[in-house]
């Protein structure tokens, strides 16, 4: 799925608002974001690479141009064809989406 896509998806299936999505607490996702995704990816606010090769690190995701919390909450629902499908609470999805955006430069 294209990014172009992920976003049109954003703007038109998802109910969740940006003010939603802000309510999730950073330090919570980041939390589960080491339990759950440091297997592939960099999910710490550090340089390096992710442990697998070809993987954005967290820091990488959030510096996507036109990535916002939406097009995150978007991509995060969405089946990739290399990333496994992990449906998360919308509790942990907001605080792992707040996270991710507060790393943005």
């Amino acid at each position: 799925m294209t990014l172009r896509l992920s976003l049109a998806l954003a703007v038109t299936l998802l109910p969740m608002s940006a003010a939603a999505q802000e309510q999730g607490t950073p330090e919570h996702g980041l939390d589960f974001a080491r339990k759950v995704c440091a297997e592939c990816h960099l999910v710490a606010d550090e340089a390096g690479l992710s442990p697998r090769s070809g993987v954005k690190t967290f820091k990488e995701i959030a510096n996507t141009p036109g990535m916002s919390a939406m097009a995150i909450g978007a991509w995060m629902q969405s089946e990739h064809e290399h990333m496994p499908h992990i449906l998360l609470a919308p509790g942990d999805l907001n605080d792992v989406i707040s996270y991710i955006v507060s790393l943005k430069d």
